[in-house]
């Protein structure tokens, strides 16, 4: 039942989120002669965290899907090193290197699947290993409620690697060369949307004819018509990729003045492989399916499958990209024995991003069995009455216009970042004053949507798709780009009389079109067929942040004033006063509606005007102004851009006072210091963006934090 007054956010909750962490760290260091010496470092770590949901489970039930589990990790890892010294001007490094990290995320609901008990049907009644609890609901503009989708969710990552490097001097250069080799495993098994998952808008609450000014998602739920369902079996794998590179580089000294820095470095990733070769990918030209080694499952019709192109991995199903040399430059010119100007650039190639299975080539059928049932916005094709349909998992004979298919551009160029800077530092007195211009830009990022999106028009979903053989398809396209510009200055006074302070600010401007892998609705496409109309501010862009550090020894520690008094002298000595103090501009969103004007992409408004509105209009209750949106007429893409409204700013105050107190029995320089940490130490609310759903009366209103409230932290740390 409500606990707060009125017919919206009328229910506030509070649970405890449980973090316990153990971890052990050791090191042994051996000096087996004058030449050699040799370290080896191991480091556990066990970590539960649970983060619930606002109502006990099963009904659970968040707006944030990173709530609703119990995340369990537990992490190994072992280094090995060895330094030789070659002569009295090179030296050998060696390291070896493995870790082990398993992480889970798992039910918070105990016991069984309770969805037949509640009345969904189509879904099994033992839907996996350790899935409890009720489907997932989630009803546009208001609360969530059921388990999260992809729980229980277990991976297993381990990593080999070999590294070496040889560094040696001569003359006016301090030359460096080596290469790495690196074997990376991921090993999986989690359960999608084993439970089932029901997405509510208000489409079918709608007039059809006048869809912007009628409907209420809480209505469809009610009515039991979701825009959207889907369903899927639990998936077990093992992916495999290796890591190769070799770097030269020649630090060199023409001048007591100038210095240049020169390097080249070359880096490939294999692509991916499944151990068992349980993968496939989707080829959009023919319209068609490959699988490893050309094993093609008998439960697909001949129509939509065929065999490996040439040139393409018989088991990777991508090219392999082999050209990745990276150029690295930079130099630092003394102008005066008080200034220096510093610059450089260079190219720097990604790791490949791995969204998670269900994004993946392991993540198609019949290995994983995933089914989604969109709606054209006029007739419901699941009910909560009806269910799914009984053949939605059918391994055999698979229906390709119901089951989700993964694709992976099969000419997959590796990711890079070329960055470019140019700076200049002064140093006046006890004070170092710092400019630098800081530029970057993304080539072939990784983006992903569906490209079987069907084009915008009435009729069925299904009968306006580009292949009508199939149903949605998640592609993966290296087509992605990304600029940064920023300028980054700070003022900083050396530690003298006890006082350090750094004043740093940032003015810069972050654009892209691919958003991150995992950065959920900031990938949103209104029309797959132009997604450079997306090209926009980053969801990360962040146009103005200013920081302050301090360390201040109180007086008393320092000796600056003396205290006769004992008593007072043993309260007030050796206190160290430290904090920082964070003001940053908000982040920018994407405004949005419940219903695709197009029936069909993103479901984007109408812009009309700016929808920003002024520092003394804006409240947690009408952020922005849903009046400069409407929806667009009917089958036609909104206008409305990606990431057009700003959220709010933040003003972050973290504090700490340590306390040193002297102790003998831990020698010359033992010490046992008390710490009293307070982050967000004024308790100041730092506000989520709005609800930016322009069709709900809920639109524009505030109603989650973006960062915690304060936390007070107390510690001992032994010194000696």
């Amino acid at each position: 039942m409500p606990n707060l007054p009125g017919n919206a956010n009328n229910y506030v909750a509070n649970p405890n989120q449980t973090d316990r962490i153990h971890r052990f760290d050791t090191r042994s260091d051996w000096n087996a002669s004058s030449k050699d010496r040799v370290f080896g470092r191991y480091n556990y770590l066990t970590r539960e965290w649970l983060n619930p949901g606002p109502f006990p489970a099963p009904l659970i039930g968040s707006a944030n899907s990173n709530a609703r589990h119990l995340k369990t990790t537990r992490a190994h890892s072992f280094t090995l090193g060895e330094t030789h010294v070659l002569g009295p001007a090179a030296v050998n490094e060696f390291r070896f290197g493995y870790s082990r990290v398993f992480d889970n995320r798992g039910d918070i609901a105990q016991g069984e699947f309770l969805g037949p008990q509640f009345g969904f049907k189509g879904i099994p009644a033992n839907p996996g290993d350790g899935i409890a609890g009720l489907p997932g609901v989630t009803v546009s503009g208001y609360n969530s409620y059921g388990s999260a989708g992809y729980v229980p969710n277990g991976k297993l990552a381990r990593v080999f690697q070999f590294k070496d490097d040889i560094s040696w001097i001569h003359g006016a250069h301090s030359f460096k060369a080596g290469g790495q080799y690196q074997w990376v495993g991921s090993y999986f098994d989690l359960s999608a949307q084993a439970r089932g998952t029901f997405a509510f808008t208000n489409v079918f609450t709608q007039d059809p004819q006048n869809r912007g000014a009628t409907g209420d998602s809480f209505g469809d739920f009610l009515l039991g018509y979701p825009s959207n369902a889907s369903l899927s079996k639990t998936t077990i794998g093992d992916v495999i990729q290796n890591y190769v590179s070799f770097f030269v580089q020649d630090d060199w000294k023409l001048s007591p003045r100038l210095t240049l820095n020169l390097g080249m470095r070359y880096e490939i990733w294999t692509p991916r492989v499944e151990r068992n070769d349980l993968q496939a990918n989707f080829l959009p030209g023919p319209a068609k399916l490959i699988f490893p080694n050309d094993n093609i499952p008998t439960s697909f019709a001949s129509d939509v499958v065929t065999k490996i192109p040439d040139g393409v991995g018989q088991r990777t199903l991508v090219r392999s990209d082999l050209n990745n040399l990276a150029p690295r430059f930079g130099f630092a010119y003394q102008l005066s024995s008080k200034t220096v100007v510093r610059g450089g650039g260079g190219m720097f190639y990604m790791s490949p991003a791995f969204p998670g299975v269900g994004a993946t080539l392991p993540g198609n059928p019949p290995f994983l069995l995933s089914s989604a049932f969109p709606t054209d916005q006029v007739t419901p094709n699941v009910t909560f009455a009806g269910g799914f349909p009984s053949d939605a998992l059918t391994a055999t004979n698979i229906n390709p216009r119901t089951v989700a298919i993964r694709a992976f551009q099969t000419n997959f160029d590796q990711g890079y970042v070329s960055k470019w800077s140019l700076g200049l530092q002064h140093q006046l007195a006890g004070w170092l004053f710092e400019a630098n211009y800081v530029g970057t830009k993304g080539t072939h990022l990784p983006v992903f949507y569906n490209v079987n999106d069907p084009y915008a028009g009435a009729g069925s979903v299904a009968s306006r798709r580009p292949f009508q053989q199939f149903g949605n398809v998640t592609y993966t396209d290296p087509m992605g780009n990304s600029s940064y510009q920023g300028l980054e200055a700070r003022v900083e006074r050396k530690y003298a009389n006890g006082f350090q302070v750094l004043f740093a600010y940032t003015r810069s401007k972050a654009i892209d079109f691919g958003g991150e892998q995992l950065g959920g609705g900031d990938l949103s496409y209104r029309n797959v067929r132009d997604v450079m109309a997306e090209r926009s501010l980053a969801g990360f862009d962040m146009r103005n942040r200013f920081v302050t550090s301090y360390i201040y020894d109180l007086p008393f520690r320092r000796g600056a004033v003396e205290l006769s008094n004992p008593v007072l002298r043993g309260l007030l000595h050796d206190w160290q006063l430290n904090g920082v103090i964070t003001l940053r501009g908000g982040q920018p969103y994407t405004p949005t509606m419940g219903f695709s004007t197009a029936n069909a992409g993103a479901a984007r408004p109408d812009r009309i005007a700016d929808g920003n509105l002024s520092r003394d209009e804006r409240t947690i209750r009408n952020y922005f102004d849903k009046t400069a949106f409407i929806a667009a007429q009917q089958y036609n893409y909104g206008n409305s851009g990606r990431n057009v409204l700003i959220g709010p700013g933040a003003v972050n105050v973290d504090f700490s006072l340590f306390r040193r107190f002297p102790v003998q029995a831990l020698g010359e320089r033992g010490q046992v210091q008390f710490r009293a940490e307070f982050f967000n130490g004024l308790n100041t609310p730092q506000f989520d963006i709005p609800n930016a759903r322009i069709d709900l009366p809920q639109g524009g209103r505030i109603t989650s934090l973006a960062g915690e409230m304060r936390e007070i932290q107390l510690g001992l740390k032994i010194l000696f």
